[in-house]
């Protein structure tokens, strides 16, 4: 998945989904920082999408236990 998400970023698209896998990827790996920064991308492109909203909260919180 992280594989096909820097392809996408390579070609210059602006490709929600692929933001959104990588927030995914990234939050799988415990790097939540990282994930919100991927779901903001997303939202910038889709900012209605309410799935990368509440992704990016979810990781917000997981962030924040961390800490």
């Amino acid at each position: 998945a992280l594989r096909a998400c820097k392809q996408a970023f390579e070609l210059g698209e602006q490709d929600a989904l692929a933001w959104g896998s990588l927030g995914l990827v990234r939050a799988s790996q415990a790097r939540f920082d990282s994930a919100v920064e991927a779901f903001d991308q997303a939202l910038r492109i889709e900012p209605d999408s309410a799935d990368y909203a509440a992704l990016r909260a979810r990781c917000l919180e997981l962030g924040a236990q961390e800490r």
